[in-house]
């Protein structure tokens, strides 16, 4: 998908989700359990805040019937890409709504592709015939300052 001759050969670890919203703590134990002690706590937390996000919208917006998840930790990143056969949507091309100016009118919702934008190095989406594939990247960090 990324096009990168180390993803390809990359081993992928791959989960397939239901719908339901119940699923996402399946999804948080299921990337903790491969990233876990293997990437600083910053990146997990990165990684684990865009993936919620994510998959999140795609199960209440997108109305799809399957989610596949695939991570591949490479040497430099963590690739992750969510594909679902749901409504179209590039979260890559959509401006997030602009921050209120007061704290009254702060209301919940509405900041997940501003959170991801900010925590994730990469945000790629492509659609194939009938599928989102949504790509979120992480570079790893030699130390978390960077």
């Amino acid at each position: 998908m990324t096009g990168t001759p180390s993803a390809v050969h990359a081993p992928a670890h791959r989960l397939e989700i239901g719908t339901a919203t119940v699923e996402l703590r399946r999804l948080y134990a299921w990337l903790h359990e491969i990233l876990g002690d293997n990437v600083p706590e910053d990146t997990l937390f990165a990684l684990d805040l865009g993936l919620h996000e994510a998959v999140a919208n795609a199960m209440t917006h997108g109305f799809p019937h399957t989610i596949v998840v695939t991570l591949r930790h490479l040497e430099d990143r963590v690739e992750i890409e969510i594909e679902d056969d749901g409504i179209p949507f590039d979260p890559a091309a959509v401006s997030p709504p602009p921050l209120p100016s007061r704290l009254e009118d702060v209301v919940p919702g509405g900041n997940g592709i501003r959170l991801m934008r900010r925590f994730l190095d990469g945000i790629s989406y492509e659609r194939s015939p009938g599928r989102n594939h949504l790509v979120l990247t992480r570079r790893l960090r030699t130390n978390s300052l960077a």
